[in-house]
């Protein structure tokens, strides 16, 4: 069933991913935005908008559409959905991966937008907005997980590997 809200609980044993004092999903406009300029509108609505709501969050998509997670999708629109969202976020890592490499601010951006693309493991992160892939729970990453770490000041965008994928349901 499609809804305007997807309400998570922060108790739910996940922690909030961050870089340089600041949480990634605190970041939303900041990392929409460059998105938006550097990759295009798609790569910025990817991330669902958070807003908090006592200990939870909810998460909308940035048009208002309402959310289906991708589970309750016929098949082939979940396929097509999930090959999208796997191409944005190819691009969104080949993004985090070349900015990383433009001094102290890039590697921060670079990271910022790594961690992003983490959801926690097991969690159903991908719904639809229409056809637009959208994440909820974007920034978290369940405990124990490994997360992308910030690049050290000598390594360059071309030593910079991608982060391994979380996988969808």
């Amino acid at each position: 069933m499609a809804e305007r809200g997807i309400r998570t609980e922060n108790s739910a044993g996940f922690r909030r991913l961050g870089t340089a004092g600041r949480e990634a999903v605190a970041s939303r406009e900041q990392i929409a935005t460059i998105l938006r300029n550097r990759i295009g509108p798609e790569a910025a609505n990817l991330l669902a908008v958070p807003e908090a709501s006592g200990d939870a969050f909810v998460w909308r998509a940035a048009d208002g559409s309402p959310l289906r997670p991708v589970g309750e999708l016929p098949r082939a629109e979940a396929d097509a959905l999930r090959a999208r969202h796997q191409d944005t976020a190819a691009r969104i890592e080949e993004l985090a991966a070349r900015i990383a490499g433009e001094g102290d601010a890039g590697r921060v951006a670079g990271h910022m937008l790594r961690l992003a693309l983490v959801t926690p493991t097991g969690f159903r992160a991908l719904h639809a907005a229409g056809d637009q892939p959208v994440l909820v729970n974007w920034g978290f990453a369940a405990e124990g997980q490994p997360v992308p770490e910030m690049p050290a000041r000598e390594e360059s965008a071309a030593a910079t590997a991608p982060s391994a994928g979380v996988p969808f349901q």
